[in-house]
C-alpha cells in the first residue's frame, strides 16, 4: 500500500470515529466542552496525518526518479 492509499484509508478511519462520537454525542447528550474537545483533536491529527503522508509520498516520488 502506497502513502496515498495509507492517507486516503486513516483519513476515513478518521472520520468514521468523528461520525460514530457525534451520533454517540446525540444519544448521550455530552458536554459540550468534550465535543469541542474531541472535534478539534480529530482536526488537529487529520492536519499532522496529511503534513506527513505528504512528506512521505514526496519521498517515495523522488526515490521512483531515481
Amino acid at each position: 500500500m502506497n502513502s496515498s492509499e495509507k492517507s486516503t484509508t486513516l483519513f476515513l478511519i478518521l472520520v468514521g470515529i468523528l461520525f460514530v462520537f457525534s451520533i454517540l454525542s446525540i444519544v448521550f447528550s455530552f458536554d459540550s466542552l468534550i465535543k469541542d474537545i474531541v472535534y478539534s483533536v480529530g482536526f488537529f491529527i487529520a492536519i499532522i496525518l496529511r503534513i506527513y503522508y505528504r512528506k512521505q509520498a514526496k519521498q517515495e516520488r523522488e526515490q521512483n526518479i531515481e
